[in-house]
């Protein structure tokens, strides 16, 4: 892979920078998702499996937090879900607040998400006037905000956002970046559920085995 787009003009080298940095995040994406694919393939469990992507978002692509929102039982509110990544002890507190909260389709970070199913960028929460949260992240210094959801098959299975304590414009590959992020836990979100339907299965059948009055004999 070349990076650099050299152009030899007047004996000079000439680099295009433009190049260069799309270059820089094609390969941190790439990395990302490398490794990405590695420890969630090998996680016990959905949850384990959104707690290292969190930490792994945070610490590339330099978010203060990570959190995960999911479906209430009632499947027409999001509450926030057990996985999340703290980098500094300054933010912590705002989940323990964030804990209080639920949040209906179109209103506030993940319900805004989950309603239209596409990430959402806030450049500053605490002037937003769609983010009930916004004292907390007063309280603790947060400012920026992106959400996005995970999907399968259009269907809304967690909202994952990040924040971070500096305002910043929408930057569209950060956001491809956690959207592609987003699509592999998707598709590892189906496998674990295929996981535990046919561990469920197995299950159903050994009971049934041990209950049967008859003997059953299997030949292969």
């Amino acid at each position: 892979l070349v990076c650099n787009d050299q152009v030899a003009a007047g004996g000079n080298l000439v680099i295009a920078h433009e190049n260069v940095t799309a270059c820089r995040w094609a390969e941190r994406e790439s990395h990302l998702l490398l490794a990405l694919t590695r420890v969630i393939s090998d996680a016990e469990s959905f949850d384990a499996a959104l707690t290292l992507a969190l930490s792994l978002i945070c610490e590339t692509a330099g978010w203060n937090f990570g959190e995960v929102w999911v479906p209430a039982a009632d499947g027409e509110h999001l509450v926030l879900g057990a996985p999340y990544y703290c980098r500094t002890e300054d933010v912590f507190g705002f989940r323990g607040m964030s804990k209080h909260f639920e949040f209906s389709p179109g209103v506030g970070l993940p319900g805004r998400v989950m309603a239209s199913r596409k990430p959402v960028w806030i450049p500053d929460v605490t002037l937003d006037a769609n983010f009930p949260r916004a004292p907390l992240a007063r309280a603790v210094g947060i400012k920026t905000a992106v959400g996005i959801p995970i999907l399968t098959h259009d269907t809304v299975q967690a909202v994952i956002s990040f924040f971070v304590t500096q305002a910043q414009a929408q930057d569209d590959k950060m956001v491809a970046l956690i959207t592609a992020v987003a699509a592999q836990l998707g598709v590892e979100f189906q496998r674990k559920q295929a996981e535990d339907a046919l561990r469920r299965s197995e299950s159903r059948f050994r009971v049934a085995l041990d209950n049967s009055p008859m003997v059953v004999c299997s030949q292969d």
